[in-house]
Formats: structure tokens, C-alpha cells, sequence
């Protein structure tokens, strides 16, 4: 766990100073601007102030309904349900690895399939989520942000980590599957080795895709405020990705999950692979919940 801070830490402050000195030398003044003398209102545009005056009062009505609604879980509480019933299945499924893995009378081959289980529906449920929020929140006005250079720089790198723990963790159950007899354990298992990475590919793809769409939009009519289309989605995807944090904190990372790969690649091989991935793995759960809070927050006030 120290190695892992020590990781996050360093992941961060090199984005931080990355940043800082891409802004060294450049000027964030604005120009002032000179206090012109304000024209007397004329005849023609005095009969124009009533419908103005009119649009006035609907902006600051809009404004009060801005105001008070502030930051709830209305038109939330579905995706927080679901999200908190993904939450306790995982605390739940990592309590039980954490007692029985080092238990020898426990079969590994059903620690294997419980995790992957849980992880495999974690991820179809977040992709086929994911896809219809893509959809969603095309329905919010565009509001001009973009993410930060250190966000975007972030998402980067720690989506590049998973991506290569995901993709040499396929390699190893394709290859594994065409080796391996038909019909038995073995290529079982690597069979939902592969499906899981590929799921967990998919899933990062879809993700973030929907994490960069939706940080530029937000609410703006009345009818966006209300209906606050997209906002289970996000809700579900944050308190999964807490529960994926979670799960990758405990068990991805724990080496009986990465048994397969460590016969096929070696101890060697493997470890400075995992070791570079892994804690990649965990930051980018980490700061995609950080991004769909920020979301969850701005987008739909």
C-alpha cells in the first residue's frame, strides 16, 4: 500500500509541475477595458423595454429555480440504488477473498470464478449503462468547458496503465484457450480470463468517452433541469468506479488473481509488468470518480 501511495503521489505531482511549466511565461492578464459613456435611450427602443423587462423576470425566476434546487439526488435515486447495491457487492465479495484466500481447504478455482464474476458483471452493467449515457447527456446545451491539462494528462496516462494490464492479461487467456483441451477447467477459466480484460477494455473505452462528452455540458432550460437526463448513469458509474477502486485495491492486485499470467509470462516479466500497470489500474478508477463528481456536481445545477 506504501509503494502504491508513493506511486499516486509521484503520478501527480509530475502532472502538476508538467502543467506548471507549460504556463511559465505566458500572460493571464486580460486587457481592461475603458468605461465608455452610456447612450440615452431613445424613442424606438422604449417600446421594445416591456418585452425585455418580461425576459428579464423569466432569466431571474430560472435564476431563484437555479439556486434552490443546488446539489440533490433527484432525478438520481435509481443509478444510487444500483450503485450502492454494486458497492456492497464488492465489499462483500472482498471481505470474503480476504478470509478465505490464504484458507488451503478453500478451492481456488471458486475464489476465481466468484471475483470474476463480480468483476465481469460490474463491467457489462457499466458499458451497457455507459453507451446509453452517451446518448443522454447529448441531450444537455454545451457549455464551453474542457478538461484541465493535468486532468486530461491524468486520464492518459492511468487509462494507458489499464489498457496494457488489460491487454497482455488477453493475450494470456486467448493463448491459453487455443492450448488448452475442449471442454475442460482450464480453458474455462481462460476463457473468462479473456472475456473479463476485453469487458474491462470496452468498458474504460466507453467511459471515457462519456466522461470527456459530459464535462462540457450541462443544464441550462428548465426542462433539462428537471428531467436531468444522464444523471443516473453518472451517479451509477461514480459509486461504480469507487467499487472497482475498491476491488482492484484488494484483489487485482493480490497474486493469486494473477496466477495464470504469472505461468505464462514469468515472475520476472510479469511482475515488472503488473508492477508498472497495477497501480495504474487502481489511480484511474480513482480519478474517473473524482471527474464524474465534478460532473455529477456542474453538469445538472
Amino acid at each position: 500500500m506504501f509503494k502504491k501511495n508513493v506511486l499516486y503521489h509521484s503520478l501527480i505531482a509530475a502532472g502538476v509541475t508538467y502543467v506548471m511549466g507549460q504556463n511559465v511565461g505566458t500572460c493571464q492578464m486580460k486587457p481592461l477595458k475603458r468605461n465608455m459613456p452610456k447612450q440615452p435611450p431613445s424613442s424606438s427602443l422604449s417600446s421594445s423595454s416591456a418585452p425585455k423587462d418580461q425576459q428579464k423576470d423569466s432569466a431571474a425566476q430560472l435564476g431563484r429555480l437555479y439556486v434552490s434546487q443546488g446539489v440533490s439526488f433527484s432525478g438520481a435515486n435509481k443509478g444510487l440504488f444500483l450503485g450502492l447495491l454494486t458497492l456492497v457487492m464488492v465489499i462483500v465479495v472482498v471481505i470474503i477473498f480476504l478470509v478465505v484466500k490464504d484458507d488451503e481447504d478453500f478451492a481456488s478455482d471458486t475464489l476465481f470464478w466468484m471475483t470474476s464474476t463480480t468483476l465481469a458483471t460490474i463491467l457489462s452493467t457499466g458499458t451497457l449503462l455507459g453507451c446509453v449515457g452517451l446518448y443522454q447527456v447529448r441531450k444537455l446545451c454545451h457549455n464551453g468547458n474542457q478538461l484541465t491539462a493535468l486532468d486530461t494528462m491524468l486520464a492518459t496516462v492511468s487509462g494507458a496503465g489499464v489498457v496494457l494490464y488489460a491487454l497482455f492479461s488477453t493475450v494470456v487467456g486467448a493463448v491459453g484457450v487455443a492450448t488448452s483441451q475442449p471442454g475442460t477447467p482450464e480453458q474455462k477459466v481462460d476463457a473468462m480470463l479473456t472475456a473479463v480484460n476485453v469487458l474491462q477494455l470496452v468498458q474504460v473505452a466507453v467511459q471515457s468517452s462519456l466522461t470527456a462528452e459530459a464535462y462540457r455540458r450541462s443544464s441550462w432550460s428548465r426542462h433539462q433541469l428537471f428531467t436531468k437526463p444522464g444523471r443516473q448513469i453518472i451517479t451509477y458509474l461514480l459509486c461504480s468506479n469507487i467499487a472497482l477502486w475498491m476491488f482492484d485495491s484488494f484483489i487485482t492486485q493480490s497474486w493469486i488473481s494473477q496466477e495464470r499470467q504469472l505461468r505464462f509470462m514469468g515472475l520476472l516479466s510479469w511482475g515488472l509488468l503488473s508492477r508498472i500497470s497495477l497501480p495504474l489500474v487502481v489511480f484511474y478508477r480513482f480519478h474517473s470518480g473524482v471527474l464524474l463528481l465534478q460532473i455529477w456536481q456542474k453538469s445538472y445545477r
